[in-house]
């Protein structure tokens, strides 16, 4: 039981260290534990809400991850312009693309098939020796 910021901040450090050898699940139970306990000062409060964050992404709850990325970077510790500019668009790339997919009516790309058809290779892996 977390009573003293001391506690707290024991925990959270105990955490991190640990979270590359347990799983994710136990890293983000562990840090909403303390952050429940509401008994770290914000920039300590900003690391754990980051590092719980992360370990909601690792786990595919991109939901959770970003929100608890946008508490950081509206927050007034050194993590929020970082996070600002750096995770939350790179969590806006990586959401899962809507399902079903939009249909088209046009069938595969003209461009592609056509290139695909003439023996043709674009891009910048393309290979020198077929032509």
């Amino acid at each position: 039981m977390l009573e003293t910021s001391a506690d707290a901040l024991i925990e959270t450090l105990s955490t991190l260290a640990a979270r590359q050898r347990e799983h994710r699940t136990h890293t983000a139970d562990r840090l909403t534990h303390v952050l429940d306990s509401a008994l770290l000062p914000a920039n300590l409060t900003d690391m754990a809400l980051y590092y719980r964050a992360k370990a909601h992404r690792d786990l595919g709850r991109s939901t959770a991850s970003r929100q608890g990325m946008q508490q950081v970077a509206a927050g007034t510790t050194r993590l929020a312009p970082a996070e600002a500019s750096s995770t939350l668009p790179a969590l806006a790339a990586t959401s899962p693309p809507p399902w079903p997919p939009p249909r088209t009516s046009a069938g595969p790309d003209a461009s592609t098939a056509s290139s695909a058809e003439s023996g043709e290779e674009r891009g910048p892996n393309a290979s020198p020796c077929r032509r």
